[in-house]
């Protein structure tokens, strides 16, 4: 299974660690941190408007995404393959 997060960007679903409200963790540290330390591996899809933060392991290389679709939207948007 897929998982569609905006701009024609679909991730595997057994990728996927994590999927995170950004308004609720972007004032942590764990977060500012993880972002720092990932800039090479974070992908922003959002157009400027953060709204999930979805941690993957592809490849044994862990990557972040930045989406401007919300949790509950993303979870909806599963392909299957």
């Amino acid at each position: 299974m897929y998982l569609h997060i905006g701009k024609n960007c679909v991730i595997k679903n057994k990728c996927v660690i994590g999927i995170f409200s950004i308004a609720n963790i972007k004032d942590t540290d764990e977060y500012k941190k993880l972002k720092e330390n990932m800039k090479e591996n974070i992908n922003d899809v959002s157009n400027g408007q953060n709204k999930t933060f979805i941690l993957t392991k592809e490849d044994n290389i862990i990557k972040g995404y930045i989406s401007n679709i919300g949790i509950d939207t993303i979870k909806k948007r599963k392909i299957q393959k």
